[in-house]
């Protein structure tokens, strides 16, 4: 049976893949194309065909409404699923950019029924992707029409034609189940509650500054990703790195603000071992070295007993003050220090603790030229406080991370480039959000009632800390 698998888009455009995890994959369907129905509904002659279809998203308003989509028809052929036909605003056609194995898959016979707004493979086509988008809980009532393409007369009885069967190949469709309960399952509906915001558009401040040179600070919004547990290395119990390249869910440019400041710090701190811990690690490592035992960690207390106990006469007393301040609860220094004016030798050294996530804390003056710019403000707030909101799940069993933030410093005279004299910043929690909407200690506002000014402060923490080995070669940036 020919694999239909998930992969990424470089992996789909090549072949190696038919879709991306989050693509709408309906179930597959065989029949006959191109052939003549006899009276008893039997089909004589034309193709045999085994087809799936993939809708892709290609575009969503700021409100989440989907905005432009387009579908993709694979057929069976020479043992594998090849991409045979797109259909976009309703219309197929044989070629797409993204799909350059698509030339020349599609048959004669499939693309007269494809011609064929109410033939058997578009109307099942239609409703396997219908039947999936009743499953989804990013797609709303009013983005069907969109997917399927008004143009599109298709039968929308609920009964699928009987050349649609066979089990789901995709991962999208899961068994009745392991399906939510608001969609009919036993499970518990994790998704995100109804109103949920993941897509929050492209935003700017102020509105000219695409026309200008000036450098900027560019803020994009991520949908968090969790670390998973791998077992790369050869070792159990490690974690595998943050998924990269993910697609940005919405992103703020605005001009870099003052006091731009990064602080790299390790933790350290006092490290104590006395002389009788000492000899303690040392008992532990002949018991546990290969060979031995009990006994020779028994020879190795004797020993070191011996040794401290044959040094001059005021450590004989130390030694006897420290045994006897533990037998009575005591604290051994306190013994030494009233008794001999001494405490046992603690070896203090600063000692490394551990990394530390750094903090990047930024504040931005906005004041609006005019109404239509106060209304960006509102959106630039709004899209850092609802970004960095915690969301709560449709059953509320569970409340899930709020989205994240990759946030770069942008030298436009160099393209746009990542400005390498400037410290980059690893993916980063929001933390905290302040408005003061009278900064300047005077309420004014337009006259659709927003404000004139305000200040925004933002805090954000990294997700990772710092590695030595994270700079690259050279020395030719500033690095972290």
């Amino acid at each position: 049976m020919a694999e239909f698998k998930a992969g990424t888009r470089e992996q789909v455009k090549n072949g190696q893949a038919q879709y991306v995890a989050g693509d709408i994959v309906a179930k597959d369907a065989k029949m006959n194309v191109g052939g003549t129905k006899g009276a008893m509904g039997t089909t004589t002659g034309g193709e045999f065909v085994r087809s799936k279809s993939v809708t892709v998203v290609t575009g969503r308003t700021d409100s989440g409404k989907i905005s432009s989509s387009k579908t993709i028809l694979y057929v069976e052929k020479n043992g594998s699923f090849q991409p045979a036909a797109v259909k976009k605003d309703g219309e197929w056609s044989y070629s797409d950019s993204d799909y350059p194995l698509m030339q020349g898959v599609a048959s004669t016979e499939v693309q007269s029924a494809l011609a064929n707004k109410n033939s058997d493979l578009n109307k099942v086509t239609n409703n396997g992707i219908s039947a999936e988008l009743g499953k989804r809980q990013d797609v709303l009532p009013e983005d069907r029409d969109t997917i399927l393409g008004a143009k599109q007369n298709y039968s929308t009885e609920a009964d699928e034609p009987s050349g649609l069967e066979g089990r789901p190949l995709n991962t999208e469709t899961v068994p009745i189940e392991d399906l939510p309960k608001s969609q009919g399952g036993g499970k518990p509906d994790n998704s995100a509650k109804k109103g949920t915001r993941n897509k929050f558009g492209n935003l700017k401040y102020p509105l000219t500054i695409g026309s200008t040179n000036m450098d900027v600070i560019k803020f994009s919004m991520l949908e968090f990703s969790p670390k998973k547990f791998t077992k790369k290395g050869g070792g159990a119990g490690a974690l595998d790195d943050r998924a990269k390249g993910r697609n940005a869910i919405g992103t703020v440019v605005l001009p870099i603000p003052g006091a731009i400041i990064d602080q790299n710090v390790a933790e350290w701190g006092d490290g104590r071992i006395n002389p009788l811990q000492l000899a303690g690690l040392e008992v532990a490592g002949a018991a546990l070295a290969k060979g031995g035992g009990l006994g020779d960690a028994g020879k190795t207390v004797g020993s070191q007993l011996e040794k401290l106990s044959g040094t001059a006469s005021k450590a004989k007393e130390a030694l006897a003050g420290v045994i006897s301040a533990s037998a009575v609860g005591i604290s051994a220094d306190e013994v030494l220090a009233r008794t001999q004016g001494a405490v046992v030798n603690p070896n203090l050294e600063l000692l490394f603790k551990g990394p530390s996530l750094r903090p990047f804390n930024f504040s931005f003056q906005m004041g609006a030229r005019n109404e239509q710019e106060s209304l960006e403000i509102m959106k630039i707030l709004r899209f850092f406080k609802q970004g960095g909101s915690p969301q709560r799940t449709s059953a509320q069993y569970l409340v899930k991370a709020p989205h994240t933030f990759q946030i770069e410093y942008l030298h436009r005279s160099e393209d746009g480039a990542q400005n390498k004299y400037l410290n980059k910043i690893k993916e980063c929690a929001l933390l905290s959000v302040g408005v003061n909407y009278t900064p300047n200690n005077n309420y004014a506002t337009f006259k659709n009632g927003a404000p004139v000014a305000v200040e925004l402060s933002l805090s954000f923490k990294e997700l990772e800390p710092v590695f030595n080995d994270e700079y690259g070669p050279g020395d030719g940036d500033v690095g972290f």
